[in-house]
Parts: structure tokens; C-alpha cells; sequence
């Protein structure tokens, strides 16, 4: 696994989400409520402080407009749940999730959980919890309804496996899948292996270090478990639900969603990570963070058909609702490749301030949301001309201050 940065005082983990639809599960009046109740804190402009106030939230003046809707963040490096009004990019809160008590507190403001990554499933929100191993569900309608003053929204916490750092809801919303990523050294407390380390899958009190939890929707509750041999870096599903296809740091590993085994793999890639599947489900686009390119994989053969050379350390990759440009997350370039999936080619170059990772496209396609990890910020871009119309600042101490929020997760709602 790749980590860049070290300023947070502990391994940094990297994650992007795309965006997530939930009209269609929850009735688009409901919804629309819902949307405009988490947007009503903060307007173009604000200078004072939303939801999150003890936090010392800034929110950045912007002539930025988007459509309507909610991006929900996953601050890593501030173990928090960031949210943003899309049609005006207010940042609107700022909410602690994740977190037991503290010893001298009544609430769960001991900032001891690392938020990596958020998804969206009809009216819950699901928020992997690297550092607690927890994913936290929040209702996305009682969210909306939270005093201004308390950043701390009910939850429920669901146990996993070791360090969850991506998680996916199925085509259906009746499950998600947990990306379990094991310890993040050589070897465990109680001192046995991890993976990479040879030999057999080692587990601790029967679960293994590096696997997929499943928690089924309707419970929330760990009803399987896939182990892996290598930690999972992403996970994407197939349109018709019936396969999940996971990124590994040495291959792509396909899996039959019913039976929850491992039916296909694909060797040979160059540190996979993102990934992102065609709309009609016939082809799979992989970064392959080492080698500097993006591989087109055939959905059927599992061959690499094509080979697309991007920017430097390319991380997340999304694509467009009709599958004809993808973009992809270049960190180690500060840019966003814009790729035109019909010839294979880059036909734009984003150029953006502070490591990009993450990646959100709106649900009707005309911006790009992207997280900043070194600068605690969200650029907003405009995908008709590929230019920046917007930023919004994650920083709690002014502009630029927020490099310990390192957004890795983004997900939409409208």
C-alpha cells in the first residue's frame, strides 16, 4: 500500500468514492426534503461558522455554483463527516463520527477515528472507520436535523475486519461490502504475520487480516466474510449486482456476489487501485498506481485490452453516466487526467493546487468534485471546459490550514 503523507502521526491511507445517486431508493420528494434540509446551513459566501462550530470551521467565500444536492466528505485526517451544499458550495458542517466517549466527556469527541471512506444507501449513510475497524451508520434525514451546535449525529457502529478503507453499496442497496485492509505493519500485536508476508491467511480470533466484510442493509449487521490474500484497496460492482470487483495492490480479483467466491482474478497490473466499470458492464477501468497508466480490462475475457498512460501515481478513477470519458486522480501530479474512453486517450489535463486523491461526479455530470489531500480542500471543476469554478476549504484555521483533513472519500446525494 502506498502512503504519501505523515503529518497526521500515523500511516495515511487513500480513497476515493464516486458519487451515489439515492433518489431511486428513497422517492425523489423525500429525498429533495432531505437535500434541502442539509444544504439550508450555509450560503455562497458565509463567513461564519456552520454545524461543527466548536471545531472552529471556516467556510471559504466562493462565486461557486453547482446543482442542488449534498457532498458528503470523509475527512481522514480530522476524523470527521464533512458536508457541502452543492449548489452553492458552502460547507455547511462539520460532524464527529466514529468516536467513543472521552474520558472527560459525555459525547464522542475524542477524535480517535480516521474516517477514510462514505457511501450512500437510500436514506443511510455508511462511513468506514480505519482506525476504530467500525463502519458508523448515520440517517441522513436525522443528520439534517441536528442543532447547530451538535456535531456529534447518532450512529450506529458496525464491527469489521482490521483498518476498513473503501466501502460499496450493491446495485440492489441491499448489502454493502467493506474493503478490510489488515494491520498496517508486517505483523500483529500477538506477533503473527500479515499479508504479504507468505504462507496461509493468517486470522486473529477467526477473522482474517485482510478480507471484504458484507453487512447486509436491512439489519446492519456482518453477515459474511471473504478473505483475501492481499489487503483490498477498492471495490466496484458489475450493473447487474451479481459481480464485485476488488483491487488488490498485486491484482483484480472478481467475485460472485451470491455465493460471495472468488471466481476470476487478473495478474500482471502495476499496483492496482482505483477502479470503475462501464455502464453496460463490459469493461473495467483500473489504475495501476506504479506504472503511471490506466488498464481497460474486458469484463468477459478478463484480458487487458488496452493500456492508457495518465499522470503520476494515478489513484481514483470515475467515469461519466454514459462511459464515454473517464477521469482520473493523479496525486503525485497535482492533475486530473480527462480520458476519452472511445479512442483510449487523454484529451485534457485538470491542473489542481494540492494532491488530488478522491473523486465525485455530480449525478448529472456537469461538475467534478475533487478532494485535495495536502490542502484540505475541495475543488469544484466545470466539465464542459475542465476548469476550476470553485474550492472549498476544509481547514478549521483559515486557508491552506487543513492538510490533516485529507478528504479520501466523496459521495453525492441529489
Amino acid at each position: 500500500m502506498l502512503a504519501r503523507h505523515g503529518d497526521t502521526g500515523r500511516p495515511v491511507i487513500r480513497r476515493g468514492i464516486a458519487w451515489a445517486a439515492t433518489t431511486a431508493l428513497v422517492g425523489a420528494a423525500s429525498m429533495a426534503a432531505i437535500v434541502g434540509s442539509l444544504g439550508a446551513g450555509g450560503a455562497a459566501g458565509s463567513a461564519g461558522p456552520g454545524r461543527g462550530a466548536p471545531h472552529g470551521t471556516r467556510l471559504a467565500a466562493t462565486t461557486c455554483t453547482g446543482p442542488t444536492g449534498t457532498l458528503f466528505v470523509a475527512e481522514a485526517g480530522y476524523d470527521a463527516l464533512g458536508v457541502i451544499d452543492t449548489a452553492t458550495c458552502a460547507y455547511t458542517a462539520t460532524d464527529n463520527v466514529g468516536d467513543p466517549p472521552a474520558s472527560n466527556q459525555t459525547t464522542d469527541i475524542n477524535y480517535s477515528s480516521t474516517d477514510e471512506a462514505v457511501a450512500v444507501d437510500g436514506s443511510d449513510l455508511y462511513i468506514a472507520d480505519a482506525g476504530a475497524s467500525t463502519v458508523a451508520v448515520i440517517d441522513i434525514a436525522t443528520l439534517a436535523t441536528l442543532p447547530a451546535t451538535d456535531y456529534t449525529p447518532p450512529e450506529m457502529l458496525i464491527n469489521v475486519g482490521f483498518f476498513p478503507e473503501d466501502l460499496a453499496v450493491t446495485p440492489n442497496g441491499s448489502q454493502v461490502w467493506v474493503a478490510d485492509t489488515g494491520p498496517q505493519t508486517g505483523a500483529t500485536s500477538n506477533g503473527e504475520p500479515s499479508y504479504g508476508q507468505g504462507g496461509a491467511q493468517p486470522q486473529k480470533g477467526g477473522t482474517p487480516f485482510t478480507a471484504v466484510s458484507v453487512i447486509t442493509a436491512s439489519t446492519k449487521t456482518v453477515v459474511g466474510t471473504i478473505p483475501l490474500t492481499a489487503a483490498p484497496q477498492e471495490i466496484a460492482f458489475s450493473p447487474n449486482g451479481q459481480l464485485a470487483y476488488v483491487t488488490t495492490p498485486s491484482d483484480l480479483v472478481v467475485i460472485d456476489v451470491a455465493s460471495r467466491r472468488v471466481v476470476g482474478q487478473v495478474s500482471g497490473l502495476q499496483n492496482p487501485h482505483g477502479i470503475a466499470v462501464s455502464p453496460d458492464g463490459s469493461e473495467l477501468y483500473v489504475t495501476d498506481a506504479t506504472s503511471a497508466s490506466v488498464s481497460v480490462i474486458d469484463a468477459h475475457s478478463l484480458r487487458v485490452t488496452r493500456t492508457i498512460s495518465v499522470g503520476q501515481m494515478p489513484w481514483a478513477v470515475t467515469l461519466s453516466s454514459t462511459g464515454t470519458t473517464a477521469y482520473v486522480a493523479n496525486p503525485d501530479s497535482d492533475t486530473v487526467s480527462v480520458v476519452d474512453t472511445t479512442t483510449a486517450s487523454v484529451v485534457g489535463t485538470i491542473s489542481l493546487a494540492a494532491d488530488p486523491e478522491a473523486l465525485a461526479l455530480s449525478p448529472d455530470g456537469t461538475t467534478l468534485w475533487v478532494g485535495e489531500g495536502a490542502g484540505g480542500a475541495v475543488a469544484v471543476i466545470d466539465t464542459a471546459d475542465g476548469t476550476q469554478v470553485g474550492k472549498v476549504e476544509l481547514g478549521f484555521g483559515g486557508p491552506q490550514s487543513g492538510d490533516g483533513d485529507e478528504p479520501t472519500g466523496l459521495a453525492f446525494v441529489g
